[in-house]
């Protein structure tokens, strides 16, 4: 056993994945470098090559090439490798398909594998997904990669068992532990060194290991010519490992609903020019993994988002409009962004659910009735009231279990607005909250919380997809759904939409909370930023104003400025973001925003005069 004394270690862990982790390698058939590139900067090209370096001040930039994608067998899958220094939007043929971040490193383009050339155009930016500046990027790699497909979901099984292992209880770690190192022994890896160094670049726990020392200059490896008997043994381990844990009893009368999602800051550590490129980028991917997996579904709040995304790309929305008319792609929150829920006046609440729920039932015939603020920090006593007013039954949050004082009391309760209005509120938790990258760690978290709080109710939800900077799922997380969903020690997981849940649930005799709902903690974001939150206050009683008084023109025979109160109010919207108002964001965003407050409030302030 790795373990001493029945008590396991991070070590222990460690070690299991290090085994795994060796793996990987072995499912990659073959790399063709990509060539023939250019790059263009402020409208001017040139010609790049592998290696070379552009300026990280000029972005985005866009790097173009011609490349051919031969016709594949059914066992591989065919994906673009490519780096080029930052987050990175992938057109092919002129059409937006995928994204490649630090996160989404393949693209799967095996759909275009037909013999022929395709335009291959790549926009990237300098940044990760948190904002943060490569300062020396370059063109670093560019290779079409095949896999071996049954290999690579064996190693994926491999994965989530490792994970599974450190997540459930003590009484099921052994009995998980025999069976998993019983298949693993069914495999004999190649290890001469010669196999093993041109393997380690691919290793994920060696690239780690490098970081620490000064490594040998390793060759990329350009595919494993895998022996046949080798493969078998793969293929077959995994199956006797899945096959040997579904005889384990260790069913939890427990159900976490999931579905993909990113969690799309509007502003943040970047401006909001970076987030309509980041929306564009992660409503791609989502698109070409409904394509892709027909069990894959999509949520995800903010009509500005989607408002944005039909500006820039217009026939890719009404895909979207398609995916939510088959009930794939759901809208949540019903309102215009994730909204700071504190600062902002009761109007402003109540008109981000106006706009908001009319743009969903404009586009997408359907009203949201699950009210959807994740990020948010703390909300107001007035919210059950707007929301119920604005065709809200459900709340869904996660921020509430940052406190830094008191533990929240439950997962699942009842909250009571000033009037008497309530909504049935759900706070659910994972890994990385809102942002799980769907392991069994984040369903025995799940579990665990749901039996901390002592809910009645037989299920949760939970967010699968990287966020706060956008990205999403990824395909690994759906090949890993497959095998999750009946993991003994774990809840039961399946992929469903959560207004049908929410819907077919019949809630009863939940916890009341007659009261705001406080987080403690981002305390000093309600003092930061004096000048945005000045701006929005003198912004709402300035629109306030010009409605009354236009109102009253109106009644007179005059004509109501409609176009330009809506854009003054969606811009006020806007800035209400809980990123922004709050205080928490960089100095680039409040110039920005403070610009555009700025020029709507010279636009009001002209309708008044005039008007009076």
């Amino acid at each position: 056993m790795y373990y001493s004394s029945g008590k396991w270690k991070d070590l222990d862990y460690r070690r299991l994945k290090r085994q795994v982790s060796e793996l990987f390698p072995l499912s990659i058939l073959k790399r063709k470098p990509i060539s023939g590139w250019t790059i263009e900067v402020d409208g001017k090209i040139r010609e790049i090559k592998i290696g070379e370096n552009w300026d990280h001040k000029k972005f985005p930039v866009t790097f173009r090439t011609k490349v051919e994608f031969e016709k594949h067998t059914s066992q591989s899958i065919i994906s673009l490798e490519i780096w080029t220094g930052g987050e990175s939007l992938v057109r092919i043929d002129s059409i937006p398909f995928g994204e490649i971040n630090e996160h989404h490193k393949f693209l799967d383009v095996t759909e275009f594998c037909d013999g022929q050339f395709h335009a291959l155009e790549i926009e990237s930016v300098p940044k990760g997904l948190f904002g943060t500046t490569n300062y020396t990027p370059s063109l670093e790699r560019a290779f079409i990669t095949a896999f071996d497909e049954e290999v690579l979901k064996s190693v994926i099984a491999f994965e989530t068992v490792a994970n599974l292992i450190e997540s459930v209880d003590d009484d099921m770690k052994d009995k998980i532990y025999r069976i998993f190192m019983d298949s693993l022994g069914m495999i004999d890896v190649p290890s001469s060194t010669e196999d093993y160094a041109s393997r380690s670049l691919d290793d994920e726990m060696m690239i780690d290991l490098m970081k620490e020392w000064e490594a040998p200059n390793f060759t990329p490896n350009m595919g494993v010519n895998l022996d046949l008997k080798v493969r078998e043994e793969i293929i077959n381990a995994s199956r006797h490992l899945v096959e040997s844990l579904g005889k384990v009893d260790g069913n939890v009368p427990f159900t976490i609903y999931a579905m993909g999602h990113s969690h799309i800051d509007y502003a943040w550590l970047w401006p909001l020019k970076e987030t309509r490129r980041k929306i564009v980028r992660t409503f791609t991917n989502a698109l070409r993994m409904m394509d892709k997996f027909p069990e894959f579904k999509f949520v995800q709040s903010s009509s500005a988002y989607y408002e944005d995304f039909k500006a820039r790309e217009p026939e890719l929305f009404e895909k979207i409009r398609s995916y939510v008319k088959d009930g794939r792609w759901e809208p949540i929150g019903g309102s215009v962004i994730e909204f700071d829920a504190n600062l902002t006046s009761g109007e402003s609440l109540a008109r981000q659910f106006l706009y908001g729920q009319k743009f969903f039932e404009k586009e997408f015939g359907i009203r949201c009735k699950i009210g959807y603020l994740p990020d948010t920090f703390g909300f107001t006593w007035a919210l059950p009231q707007i929301m119920k007013e604005s065709g809200i039954d459900y709340f869904v949050t996660t921020k509430l279990v940052w406190s830094d004082k008191n533990i929240f009391p439950y997962s699942w309760f009842t909250w009571r607005g000033l009037d008497g209005s309530e909504v049935v509120t759900h706070l659910f938790t994972a890994t990385e909250g809102y942002n799980s990258p769907l392991t069994p760690k984040d369903l025995k978290l799940g579990l665990d919380f749901h039996k901390e709080k002592h809910s009645d109710v037989p299920f949760s939800v939970l967010t699968f997809g990287y966020g706060d900077g956008g990205g999403g799922p990824t395909d690994d997380m759906m090949y890993r759904y497959k095998y999750i969903e009946s993991l003994p020690g774990l809840p039961k997981l399946e992929v469903k939409r959560f207004h049908e849940v929410f819907e077919n649930y019949r809630f009863k005799d939940l916890p009341v909370i007659d009261d705001e709902l406080y987080l403690e903690f981002h305390r000093g974001t309600y003092t930061n930023q004096s000048i945005i939150k000045k701006l929005n206050r003198e912004m709402e009683n300035l629109l306030y104003t010009a409605e009354v008084l236009s109102a009253a023109d109106y009644m007179s025979g005059g004509e109501y400025p409609y176009e330009l109160l809506t854009d003054a109010r969606m811009a006020l919207a806007r800035a209400q973001f809980h990123d922004v108002l709050p205080g928490s964001s960089i100095g680039e965003v409040y110039k920005e925003f403070g610009e555009m407050l700025y020029e709507q409030e010279q636009k009001i302030e002209k309708l008044i005069s005039e008007t009076l």
